[in-house]
């Protein structure tokens, strides 16, 4: 495994296309953020949408998922619970995944609800 840091346009790459994905399926995302966390259990009701590119170059796809709190390491959990605290209930959650990062995104839904 290569020690080189990814460069900044490998990184660009997959913030975009992250990016874009949101934005042309943000009411439907935003439907199965709400679905997820009303029908969860108590334990489960705080979590975050975890998109997955690890696969992106190969495949084309990716894949969207609830990922409740109790299924993401420490770090990431701890990262997303301080940025809860300072946002309010219109916030919702993305963790992109990628070969090159994790990075934690936010969506204001106020306008799509």
């Amino acid at each position: 495994m290569s020690t080189t840091p990814p460069s900044e346009e490998d990184l660009q790459k997959y913030r975009n296309i992250t990016i874009t994905f949101i934005n042309q399926h943000k009411n439907d995302l935003v439907s199965i953020f709400l679905q997820h966390s009303r029908e969860a259990s108590d334990e489960d009701r705080i979590g975050v949408l975890g998109i997955n590119l690890l696969g992106f170059d190969e495949t084309g796809k990716l894949d969207v998922a609830y990922l409740p709190m109790r299924v993401l390491g420490d770090d990431t959990r701890n990262r997303i619970l301080e940025r809860i605290k300072e946002n309010d209930m219109h916030i919702i959650y993305f963790l992109m995944i990628t070969p090159l990062e994790e990075q934690i995104m936010e969506l204001d839904i106020r306008d799509l609800m």
